[in-house]
């Protein structure tokens, strides 16, 4: 029988009934990942569990598509939809477990890395996409934390997360943009895109497995002026130095290197389309080179940060900021939030309100704090994801807090920040219980390689 006001009716609602839940593998936006198991045979599944009173009407309507998407999609390389669950408060979606991490774990496990791994990669994901395409997805989120490893030791690719998927009709334009700045394709700007983004997508990634950093990545951090940086176009010479050519002195094949020109082509006409770039010589050609052995301890160096970074996020509390601070925020988010979340122009309102003394505060400004409080890109934001980050943000601003906080995760007898350290920490401040599990495991495995000094630690969260 089907749940009063549910999104799908035809889904079950006994979700306990076939599965137990293990451990939370992680949290994010609106939704908890858990590791459950099938009762029936063992099996280990991922589980993404939403409550919906967080939901507005367009979150609705996005997690509807999403699911129509991952039910149409089935494909050795992307991730399998297994069953979903709706009850009157949550929904489930079971999803195929894949246990060897993201693209950027892969990378960072290699001893040496050569072209035919990349190859290999970009293969997975081009197979994954040609499937996607001929069913008229855009995946729009290319990046490499949406490609997982199937399991510990593989070199198997699963695309991941079609959240910000759009269904494409040929001969029309997509106009919604989303994604991850530097992965975006310039025409994302004029609105005006077809699943041709993809494709520059692949480009990228390819380019930055290879020379190990970003192609276009302005200094600045800001979402449109790197953008504005691929609009320029990609530079198909060699030259000193990192940019948007390829930098000497990296032994990179000519096949490979005529792979990226074509997939970063400015024209997106002038792109090849998945099944295109799959017959590309660089696939069938036997030429293959050990890639500069910096390339790697860029990859384990990023991978580090991201990992070190959200910890330090996470365990920033509110309490290192002053309580007028917390009170004035609160009151401030009371007046402009709908439903508990508050909308990027209801939170332009009201930083507006905020910083009404401040004579440099631009509404670009604002657009862009907003963006990077919004991790997820739900398009909304509520008073506790504010104060958190803003904790963060007031951290780091003041040498003193920020090193007094780092200090409070070191053995008080090493000044050492080590697994042990940061247990005692968590055990003796319990409202930081809430730390997602998956984290907390990343940097405890950071750790178990070699404790840091608080200096170390301080380096790596900037």
């Amino acid at each position: 029988m089907p749940v009063p006001g549910t999104l799908f009716p035809k889904w079950k609602r006994d979700i306990a009934k076939v599965y137990d839940f293990i451990e939370e593998l992680g949290e994010g936006g609106f939704a908890t990942v858990w590791k459950v198991k099938r009762k029936k045979d063992k099996k280990l599944f991922a589980c993404k569990v939403l409550t919906k009173a967080n939901l507005n009407s367009d979150d609705k309507k996005a997690l509807i598509a999403e699911a129509q998407i991952m039910q149409a999609l089935k494909h050795p390389n992307i991730v399998t939809f297994i069953q979903g669950f709706e009850t009157y408060r949550r929904l489930y979606f079971v999803m195929e477990m894949c246990k060897g991490g993201d693209l950027l774990d892969l990378l960072s496990k290699y001893d040496k890395l050569k072209e035919s791994d990349v190859k290999h990669i970009v293969h997975q994901l081009l197979l994954a996409l040609e499937e996607a395409h001929k069913k008229g997805i855009v995946h729009c989120d290319l990046k490499p934390e949406n490609a997982l490893v199937t399991a510990k030791g593989s070199k198997e690719i699963k695309l991941i997360d079609f959240g910000l998927s759009r269904k494409h009709h040929r001969f029309e334009w997509l106009k919604e943009v989303g994604g991850t700045p530097m992965y975006i394709a310039p025409e994302c700007l004029n609105e005006r895109y077809d699943d041709s983004i993809d494709i520059w997508a692949i480009g990228i990634m390819t380019f930055e497995m290879l020379y190990g950093y970003l192609p276009f990545d302005a200094e600045s951090g800001d979402a449109i002026e790197t953008i504005e940086l691929a609009a320029k176009g990609f530079q198909p010479v060699e030259k000193s130095g990192e940019g948007p050519w390829f930098k000497q002195g990296v032994t990179v094949s000519q096949e490979a290197k005529a792979f990226i020109t074509e997939l970063l082509n400015l024209d997106p006409s002038g792109r090849p389309t998945a099944t295109e770039a799959l017959a590309n010589h660089w696939f069938s050609s036997e030429t293959d080179h050990e890639l500069h052995a910096n390339i790697v301890l860029q990859f384990r160096k990023k991978n580090h940060l991201n990992k070190v970074q959200k910890f330090a996020k996470t365990l920033c509390s509110v309490k290192d900021m002053h309580n007028w601070m917390v009170e004035d925020i609160k009151k401030l988010f009371g007046e402009y939030q709908e439903n508990g979340k508050m909308s990027c122009q209801n939170f332009s309102e009201a930083m507006h309100k905020l910083t009404a003394d401040v004579d440099k505060i631009t509404t670009k400004d604002i657009t862009d704090l907003f963006e990077d409080i919004d991790e997820d890109h739900s398009g909304y934001i509520d008073v506790d994801e504010f104060l958190h980050f803003y904790a963060y943000q007031y951290c780091v601003a003041q040498d003193d807090r920020l090193w007094n906080f780092a200090k409070s995760l070191a053995d008080k007898k090493t000044r050492r920040i080590s697994i042990e350290s940061v247990n005692t920490f968590l055990s003796s401040n319990p409202e930081h219980a809430y730390m997602d599990n998956k984290t907390l495991k990343d940097v405890m495995a950071l750790l178990a390689r070699k404790p840091m000094t608080i200096k170390e630690f301080l380096h790596a969260m900037m």
